[in-house]
């Protein structure tokens, strides 16, 4: 069976500048992503923004944008 990409929604409490990870709270609890490239971690989005990551097959953030 296929796997695709799929989106997280949450409140960003982290992205990493050292580790390459972002850490959301989504109605499941705290959850952290690794971070594919450093340009998606290189937006400047404030701590405590509503935010969407885009997953790709693996589970890495390829992508994320304010909700």
């Amino acid at each position: 069976h296929a796997q695709s990409h799929r989106l997280v929604s949450g409140k960003l409490i982290y992205v990493g500048r050292d580790k390459k990870q972002v850490k959301l709270w989504t109605p499941e609890g705290e959850q952290v992503f690794p971070l594919e490239r450093l340009e998606v971690k290189a937006r400047p989005i404030k701590e405590g923004t509503m935010i969407t990551v885009e997953l790709n097959e693996s589970g890495v953030v390829i992508d994320l944008w304010k909700s």
